[in-house]
């Protein structure tokens, strides 16, 4: 906490709580005291780890949530101070019913973005096709374009 202090002086500190080890878990208590002590430190926000594949951390191996784990935490920390990593679809959604479309989420991947805003807004997922968010090259796009569609992105 030490470095967490001193930065915190000069520059917005994010700092990580949990482990990418699968066999290191923590107590609630544990996640609790080390996000506070950091946040007490200076931290402007703290993630919540759970990895790229959300199996660790916040998640079971399956990816499902360690609820009671994520419950204690926002018993004790304000969820406006927390980022929680969520990669999966099925955690987003789950974030999202827990504390609110303004929900603070981490470790999404950027072709990802434009679907969880969809869930932010209560909108079905399926109602954004796969052209109208993924990139350039992609085949849905490529797709689209071949039978004469414009996407939601397209300039004309």
């Amino acid at each position: 906490c030490e470095y967490i202090r001193r930065l915190s002086t000069r520059v917005k500190v994010l700092s990580e709580v949990g482990s990418k080890d699968a066999e290191k878990i923590f107590a609630p208590y544990k996640w609790i005291e080390m996000m506070q002590s950091e946040l007490d430190a200076g931290a402007w926000k703290v993630i919540g780890e759970a990895r790229e594949g959300g199996n660790v951390g916040l998640f079971r191996s399956s990816g499902e949530v360690r609820q009671g784990l994520v419950d204690e935490i926002i018993h004790a920390i304000p969820a406006e101070k927390i980022i929680w990593e969520a990669p999966k679809k099925e955690q987003q959604v789950w974030f999202v019913k827990l504390v609110g479309a303004n929900v603070n989420l981490g470790n999404i991947a950027p072709h990802e973005s434009i679907p969880l805003e969809t869930i932010r807004l209560g909108l079905p997922f399926r109602s954004v096709t796969k052209a109208s968010y993924c990139g350039p090259g992609c085949p849905a796009r490529s797709a689209a374009g071949a039978a004469g569609l414009r996407s939601a992105t397209s300039p004309n």
